[in-house]
């Protein structure tokens, strides 16, 4: 969090930023947008939907990759000398302002958006990896993943290997999904992590459903939803997990249920 104004548009202050470690190179040569179509024609740039109006476009780590290499080709002299030569850097790197008020019951209901903040909660604990024992591994984790369908994945995780002797072509054993809600989890909001299930599997994990995992967190869930899990659950083996939230004094309890 800081507030100090940068560019020349005082109303533009930006106060939610990235810190980038900046190299002493530059590319000359740019990556293109056709390479981007290319990509996504041959699905490794499978996260990204085309030209779209937002702000921030997300890419996964095995995605950047693809980048370096395509800047690489298009450089084949390598990058050039110049670089930032005094980049910014904040005299107090303040933390996030999330809030997580919450009522007597532990739901959040900070104003504007509540699911927002725990979102924002949940990032920086995926971040210090301390949430292994309720998602299991990961490599990768990215929130407001665009889909198909008009909606955004709160929360992809992914699990990439290593291959054969540590080259550095990995592959993906596994991804979850994470829903969040601040109140309740209705058959709707299951309805539409089956379908992010389905997408993923045909996008990502080449038909093959094993692969795929999600793990539904609300403050409470409709009875029909904790039916239909078990009922899942039973007989095929398989089936959404469902994670209960309690917040209180700016901080959250995840408990199974």
């Amino acid at each position: 969090m800081d507030e100090t104004p940068i560019w020349s548009s005082l109303d533009k202050v930006y106060p939610y930023r990235i810190l980038i470690q900046s190299t002493a190179h530059t590319f000359s040569n740019p990556i293109y947008l056709s390479d981007l179509f290319d990509l996504r024609d041959k699905n490794a740039l499978w996260s990204w939907l085309g030209i779209v109006k937002r702000s921030v476009q997300i890419f996964t780590d095995s995605e950047c990759s693809e980048f370096r290499k395509l800047l690489f080709r298009n450089n084949p002299f390598g990058p050039s000398g110049r670089g930032i030569s005094d980049p910014y850097a904040p005299l107090d790197q303040k933390p996030l302002p999330i809030n997580l008020t919450s009522d007597k019951k532990g739901r959040i209901i900070t104003s504007g958006a509540p699911e927002g903040h725990l979102t924002a909660w949940l990032m920086g604990k995926l971040a210090r990896r301390e949430l292994k024992d309720l998602f299991g591994e990961y490599t990768d984790y990215i929130n407001f993943l665009p889909t198909s369908y008009g909606k955004e994945m709160d929360i992809l995780l992914l699990n990439e290997i290593k291959d054969y002797f540590y080259k550095p072509a990995t592959r993906l054993s596994g991804c979850t999904i994470l829903e969040l809600k601040a109140d309740k989890c209705s058959v709707k909001d299951l309805s539409q992590t089956l379908k992010y299930e389905d997408w993923l599997i045909k996008k990502k994990c080449e038909g093959d459903s094993e692969m795929v995992h999600s793990v539904i967190v609300a403050h409470r869930f409709d009875n029909k939803v904790i039916d239909y899990v078990t009922k899942k659950q039973e007989i095929e083996g398989h089936s959404p997990r469902l994670i209960n939230y309690r917040a209180y004094d700016n901080n959250v309890t995840l408990t199974p249920i």
